[in-house]
């Protein structure tokens, strides 16, 4: 497979990745990893410095350690370690802490954060690609009949969009069901799909959710991925089902006790007289 590209968060230019710079980045209260060409990696190294110099610990209105703790932990999972500075951060306490911080960040001036994120193939360049930096969109596939989920690029990802929204837009109600569907497997649903309105109602709906996909203000979700050798190592098929266990037959119910044979009669009052005189028989 050929590297693997990623994308600037400046520019939005596809390079391979090893032009590619990892530049802690501030997203809200904390740092993420932030990819960056090598034309844009400066600015944006210069950005967070600024930040980190700029927090101010005694103000109780703020809390300036949130960025400055995950500034810390994301650098330490790359491998880049306060402890290995030469020489250590002058200070004390948080100030040691952003001196650090700010070390660390000159540091990436001479060296790169690896990008350790999985990947994901843009099925119409078959780029692979970080991801986090693959589009998920709708894609007609002939062969299914039905719109399914693809990955595309940023490079691959307007123009896909762009076709798919041509069938929507010249497509019958066949095309507005198979899309409306196809946004409910996603966990977005169109009520008025889903109710039974007439096509034509639910069409502009769907043209909407594409504006938004286009925008990045709706994002579908990759879903649950396997590693690749994982899968090469899965055996081809189920493996087969086990032979039940013979059954153990119940065991014979106990014959039921033999009958009392019925008392016979005792001898008549006659017989017994004759029995006491010594007479034998009836």
């Amino acid at each position: 497979m050929s590297e693997r590209h990623v994308q600037c968060s400046a520019c939005e230019v596809l390079r391979p990745e090893s032009e590619a710079h990892n530049i802690p980045t501030l997203a809200g209260e904390q740092y993420v990893d932030g990819y960056y060409c090598s034309a844009h990696a400066g600015a944006a190294l210069d950005a967070a410095r600024a930040h980190v110099a700029g927090l101010d610990f005694e103000d109780d209105t703020r809390d300036d350690m949130m960025p400055l703790v995950t500034l810390h932990a994301l650098v330490r999972a790359r491998g880049l370690m306060s402890e290995s500075l030469d020489p250590p951060a002058p200070g004390e306490g948080l100030e040691r802490v952003r001196n650090e911080a700010l070390a660390l960040l000159d540091l990436l001036r001479h060296t790169r954060l690896p990008i350790v994120e999985p990947s994901a193939l843009c099925s119409g360049c078959y780029r692979a690609v970080p991801a986090s930096q693959v589009r998920v969109i709708p894609w007609f596939n002939d062969h299914a009949a039905a719109f399914v989920t693809t990955f595309r690029c940023g490079d691959c990802f307007a123009a896909s969009l762009a076709d798919t929204r041509a069938r929507l837009t010249f497509g019958g109600p066949g095309e507005v069901a198979r899309l409306a569907e196809f946004f409910h497997r996603h966990a977005v649903t169109i009520h008025e799909h889903r109710r039974g309105d007439p096509p034509e109602a639910v069409r502009p709906l769907l043209a909407l959710a594409l504006d938004h996909l286009a925008a990045g203000t709706l994002k579908l979700q990759i879903g649950e991925t396997v590693p690749l050798n994982d899968v090469r190592s899965a055996p081809s098929g189920p493996p087969p089902a086990a032979a039940p266990a013979p059954s153990t037959p119940p065991e014979p119910a106990a014959a039921p006790p033999p009958a009392a044979p019925e008392p016979r009669p005792g001898p008549s009052l006659w017989q017994r007289i004759r029995r006491a005189f010594g007479r034998s028989g009836d």
